[in-house]
């Protein structure tokens, strides 16, 4: 069918030249057509709405009908050729909703998936309401917040002219949490995360005790690979960009003033803004702002790894003096000061006092043994001497005119238990004197609970005990033994808390001679050189080595610089 479309305001004797070869000419209002001149228009009048049709010889009015497809709502589409409807693609005119019906891909990879495809994107003024949302490369909100240089965003929050930008989670229960997680490659909803969150106003959670209401915390959780368990870290660090680098506490409000103290990078110390105060059950330590330390009120005790404790009265918010070298003394009347000259009254000048447990693995000096360790004291029997080879022991050099005192608590290295050396003053002078009290903390073992190769002393025989089975060579309490087996039994026995030997090492050179005192089961030798052994020791489980062994140097005789030992 050809619809034909006159001019609007057409003048008498106007010409209209139709596509089918008809010419139409305007006369008495209305227009006549012919191909030979003898055909006219049929009448409008009467003919509203209708189309001009012709058959190619008959030209009429004719009404045309098309019946939409689908049903009502469906909006038409061109299916193959004709018009279409389909439930998934309505319009509700009283709503003004445009409804599409799910997709039936089966997999949504990338931006052409999905029942609605936007190839040149969304522009909504409204709100743009789902119940999920996937994007699957990158999501920026907020004005120019695509206009980044960021590696691997996935999602980008900008704005700006505000004073703060804000990305919010909040949940109205206010027995639960909002929180932000971020997961491992491994991780789920029992491992492998670290969260940031917000308690609610009644919150109450029996596997999060720590939280309580309206708390902020932060909670890492570990996990786990085919090896076993992995991480559950919580660092805090700073880069090595910018200012300070510092980590800093503040409590009780958000201005400078709130600050408690800092981790100082530049210090590489923990720093604080005022009075520094540890409390442990109830007793607080005090440092205040010119670095004194105020002790606990109450009574108080240095605890050593064996459970003993050493007594240190005077609590009562006591401050230590002044910084000085030396050691702490405590008159009993509250008063502490610092000795510079003696442990205890009526004892010799001491230059020095080695408490194994204060010091670090570096303020010692390796030493590798290789010959005859010779033993100078023994409880009855024949001396114990020791062959070693490339044997690591710590120790330190003496210098001349030193003194020294040894508290022996702990290992004096990292897991060496096996002896502490002190080697003699490579330039003396004659008449050098030095003594080593040593001052060993013991503690006491059941049988059944030794250990093989520990040195013991026995101190309750019991009635059940063999201690003829586990190397002992004597049952008298006193007697000192090198356990072969745990033990048994009701018996008890005694070991020391750090090393077991304390060894003496001539310097380079050097020669000391040990004589025979009264049958105290000191046996006459020399070590050194010249001497059956490069060293001697006193073995200090059997509790000889509290007694002051005091060595004197004699200068060269017979060519070679030599000392002697005395008990007492």
């Amino acid at each position: 069918m050809t619809t034909l479309t006159f001019p609007s305001s057409p003048n008498s004797g106007d010409k209209y030249n139709a596509p089918n070869g008809v010419v139409y000419t305007y006369t008495d209002g209305k227009w006549v057509g012919s191909t030979s001149g003898s055909s006219s228009l049929p009448t409008q009048s009467g003919n509203t709405g209708k189309y001009l049709t012709t058959n190619g010889s008959i030209t009429s009015w004719t009404t045309v009908s098309a019946s939409p497809s689908g049903s009502n709502t469906q909006i038409q589409f061109n299916d193959n050729g004709s018009f279409g409807g389909n439930g998934n693609l309505t319009f509700n005119k009283t709503t003004g909703q445009v409804h599409i019906g799910a997709t039936t891909s089966s997999a949504i990879t990338d931006g052409y998936n999905g029942a609605l495809v936007l190839e040149g994107g969304i522009g909504a003024k409204g709100n743009i309401h789902m119940l999920h949302g996937i994007v699957h490369n990158q999501l920026y909100v907020g004005n120019n917040a695509g206009l980044t240089s960021f590696v691997n965003p996935t999602l980008i929050i900008k704005d700006t002219g505000v004073n703060y930008l804000q990305a919010a989670v909040i949940n109205a229960n206010s027995n639960a949490s909002a929180d932000w997680v971020a997961y491992g490659d491994n991780g789920d909803d029992t491992l492998a995360w670290a969260d940031m969150g917000f308690a609610g106003s009644t919150f109450n959670d029996a596997n999060y005790t720590i939280t309580k209401p309206n708390d902020g915390y932060f909670f890492v959780q570990g996990g786990q690979d085919n090896t076993g368990w992995i991480g559950g870290n919580l660092v805090l660090a700073t880069g090595a960009s910018g200012a300070g680098h510092d980590i800093i506490f503040a409590t009780g409000g958000f201005l400078s003033a709130n600050e408690v103290f800092r981790i100082s990078n530049a210090n590489k110390a923990l720093e604080f803004t005022g009075s520094a105060k540890i409390t442990t059950n109830g007793n607080t330590w005090t440092f205040d702002n010119n670095g004194n330390l105020t002790l606990p009120a109450n009574t108080f005790a240095i605890n050593y790894a064996n459970g003993q404790q050493v007594p240190l009265s005077g609590g009562g918010g006591t401050s230590l003096p002044s910084d000085a070298a030396g050691y702490l003394h405590n008159n009993g009347s509250g008063t502490l000061s610092w000795n510079t000259n003696t442990v205890n009254a009526g004892s010799p000048s001491y230059s020095g006092v080695w408490i194994l447990s204060s010091r670090p693995n570096s303020a010692w000096s390796s030493y590798s043994l290789t010959g005859t360790i010779k033993q100078i004291f023994t409880q009855g029997g024949s001396a114990n001497d020791l062959t070693v080879g490339s044997q690591t022991v710590y120790g330190s050099q003496l210098n001349s005119g030193d003194k020294i005192a040894v508290i022996n608590d702990s290992a004096i290295h990292t897991n060496s238990y096996y002896g502490i050396l002190i080697e003699f003053p490579s330039s003396p002078n004659l008449g050098d004197t030095f003594a080593v009290p040593i001052v060993c903390p013991t503690v006491l073992v059941n049988a059944g609970s030794f250990v093989v190769g520990k040195e013991y002393t026995i101190v309750n025989q019991g009635s059940t005990t063999n201690w003829s089975a586990i190397g002992a060579t004597s049952t008298y309490p006193g007697s000192t033994f090198t356990a072969t087996g745990v033990g048994s039994g009701d018996g008890t026995a005694t070991t020391v808390i750090g090393v077991t030997k304390l060894i003496f090492k001539p310097a380079s050179g050097q020669r000391a001679i040990i004589s025979n005192q009264g049958g105290m089961g000191a046996t006459s030798l020399t070590i050194g050189t010249g001497g059956s052994g490069i060293a001697d020791y006193i073995d200090l489980v059997s509790g000889f080595g509290g007694q002051p062994i005091t060595w004197v140097y004699a200068g060269v005789i017979s060519s070679v610089p030599t000392w002697y030992q005395m008990f007492f």
